[in-house]
């Protein structure tokens, strides 16, 4: 054990005194041709670090042809991406040469990604590299499979199941369970109050934000700290697109309407970019109403399982309880104040109304009420990179701030109307700090980094008479004015042979 001590400790003293020479940068070329060989011009062109900071975008010319100056060693994603072909993603790893060439091929159709940065933090990686088990869902999935609530993303994925608690409430079970973290961007979402199931927050994450999902469907998760005993999702959102030449105005709308619980909903983006300065504000509202289920009959009703009979002898054809309204926006932007830095921003507000426990009314348990009421994120981050810091040839840093809202009202007493209805109210306010930094010397890349969270609980709990109208404080769900902290650090060497007997 003491000589891989030692071992390590040399090989960390040789990165800090081969890094503390000048980094040099290089420039990365390419060309973007489709499945026939032909090369394809236009084609928007954009370097991403794997926190998925947009470094610079490019449009490729008339031979196809694209290339980056001045970019740092390490490690890198390059997406491509023009109307008529699906986006192509490569990983790369820029060595200390003048130049990398990076060629890149665009198909139709073509429904799977091939990089994750899930796999490895800090890093962007061909998804057949990686030991780990993860699944990447693409944005035109998402679009396809999500009909009122983001879990459905889960639906026809490897080892991942979608557990829905409510038509509002539901949650992505990894390898069948349910100790699952979920991070956006690459910080942390979930927060200690989270229960050992659904995710009550995660579908207030708007599906139209998202670029991708990467599910992580392995136990080698305390790269990513705490809770991911099963896995970790990773929400990856899109980002706003600088411009070359002049600047320009972008516009999206979408309305869409489901027929089994006429559903409508309805999203717009605006954007903004010029060669330093990307922003796009986008807004979205849905209504999910009343779902009809085949042949008017759920197997589920508390009146079909505890007395027999089926479930439409109340009139209904459709499932009661199962409408609520969601709606929000997102703001992002992000600025590059010289060649190597970026300053990025990203605030999310939404909000979910009118939401009931259907598995806890006539849907489930019987009881009289079970209202999920008020449900609101505000997520909002800010993050700094930059190229050739210190004897890194990379640094990333951020400081992120999540509040999570709900009230809760519940009464049972087995259907009498004067049993005591309780009152949940619970706000977890999280402030949280990360940062990672990378060297490439040859083939060898050492990363370092860590995070710090915060989390705070504010729980009021109180239960109501019906008859005297009364208030009586009771134990919350959750302790009230609880703090939470949770810390980490990380530290990799990639490509580096140990002797045998070290791990």
């Amino acid at each position: 054990m003491t000589k891989c001590l030692l071992i390590l400790v040399l090989i960390l003293i040789s990165f800090v005194s081969l890094g503390a020479q000048v980094s040099s940068t290089v420039s990365i070329a390419g060309v973007v041709t489709d499945s026939a060989g032909a090369a394809v011009s236009g084609a928007a062109v954009q370097l991403a670090s794997p926190q998925q900071i947009v470094i610079a975008t490019t449009e490729t010319d008339k031979q196809g042809r694209y290339n980056f100056e001045n970019i740092a060693a390490g490690p890198y994603v390059i997406r491509v991406s023009r109307g008529g072909f699906s986006v192509s993603t490569r990983s790369v790893r820029l060595s200390q040469i003048s130049r990398s060439d990076v060629n890149v091929t665009l198909s139709i159709n073509q429904v799977s990604e091939t990089v994750t940065v899930t796999g490895e933090s800090g890093r962007a990686e061909e998804i057949s590299n990686v030991p780990m088990q993860v699944n990447i869902v693409t944005e035109d999935a998402v679009g396809q499979r999500i009909t009122s609530m983001l879990a459905q993303l889960a639906d026809e994925e490897t080892g991942v199941s979608l557990q829905r608690t409510s038509p509002t409430i539901g949650a992505v079970l990894v390898r069948g369970l349910t100790e699952v973290g979920v991070y956006v961007d690459g910080i942390r979402y979930t927060n200690s109050t989270q229960r050992g199931g659904i995710n009550t927050f995660f579908n207030l994450n708007e599906p139209t934000a998202i670029r991708s999902v990467e599910i992580q469907r392995s136990p080698n998760t305390a790269q990513f700290g705490s809770d991911g005993l099963g896995g970790n999702v990773q929400l990856l959102s899109r980002q706003p697109q600088f411009r070359t030449g002049d600047k320009s105005w972008h516009g999206e709308f979408a309305a869409g309407f489901n027929s089994a619980d006429t559903s409508y909903s309805a999203n717009s983006t605006v954007s903004y970019g010029t060669d330093r300065v990307a922003v796009a504000v986008s807004l979205v509202g849905r209504r999910v109403n009343t779902l009809r289920p085949g042949g008017g009959i759920d197997s589920h009703s508390a009146i079909t399982r505890f007395f027999g009979v089926r479930s439409d002898i109340t009139g209904q054809d459709r499932l009661p309880d199962t409408g609520f309204t969601q709606y929000g926006g997102t703001l992002q932007m992000s600025v590059a104040p010289t060649g190597d830095q970026n300053v990025s921003f990203r605030y999310q507000r939404s909000q979910q109304d009118g939401g009931k426990r259907y598995d806890q009314l006539l849907g489930g348990d019987g009881n009289l009420i079970a209202e999920l009421k008020n449900l609101m994120l505000d997520f909002a981050y800010v993050r700094y990179f930059k190229q050739k810091f210190l004897f890194f040839d990379s640094l990333s840093a951020n400081v992120s701030y999540n509040s999570q809202r709900e009230e809760r009202q519940h009464q049972g007493g087995q259907g009498n109307p004067l049993a005591a209805i309780t009152n949940d109210r619970e706000r977890t306010t999280t402030w949280g700090f990360g940062f990672y930094a990378d060297k490439q010397v040859g083939r060898n890349t050492f990363l370092i980094g860590g995070d710090y969270y915060h989390d705070k609980v504010t729980a009021p709990s109180f239960s109501l008479d019906p008859a005297t109208r009364v208030a009586t404080l009771v134990r919350p769900r959750v302790p009230n004015g609880s703090t939470y902290d949770l810390a980490g650090i990380i530290s990799k060497i990639f490509g580096m042979r140990f002797p045998r007997g070290c791990a």
